[in-house]
């Protein structure tokens, strides 16, 4: 397996490693393009736009990670995830647990970028639920 140079081989078995215990699922199945459960492909999604969108990993090369996957499937599982952080404040808040028990947030910077992240989350929420209350 050949790794993109911010990618350690550490790193992306910690990853795996983080997804294997949040979504219950092998290490094996989420790195190969086999299997469509949705706590697999969950998983494999959060991988792609964690290769993408973090490290670097451009869609042509995600076949270095994962066994049988094309470019337009990595770009199609990029957006989908793109799309669900977005609208759901619970995608973001897991991507972000993803990040840390993976290791990405090893300093106080990046920790502290992400809890501010997390606080406006949930002032949306708050905002929503206030609002929800008014209307009823």
């Amino acid at each position: 397996m050949t790794y993109h140079f911010k990618l350690t081989v550490e790193k992306f078995e910690l990853a795996l490693s983080a997804l294997e215990d949040m979504y219950r699922v092998p290490k094996k199945q989420i790195v190969t393009m086999a299997c469509r459960q949705r706590n697999i492909v969950e998983a494999r999604r959060m991988l792609i736009y964690y290769l993408y969108n973090v490290i670097g990993v451009k869609h042509n090369h995600m076949h270095r990670y994962i066994e049988g996957i094309n470019h337009a499937t990595s770009i199609h599982h990029c957006k989908k995830l793109k799309e669900l952080i977005d609208i759901y404040p619970s995608e973001q808040r897991m991507f972000n647990e993803f990040r840390e028990r993976a290791g990405d947030f090893n300093d106080k910077l990046a920790r502290l970028k992400v809890m501010d992240q997390q606080i406006a989350i949930m002032q949306c929420e708050i905002r929503d639920i206030i609002k929800q209350i008014k209307n009823d």
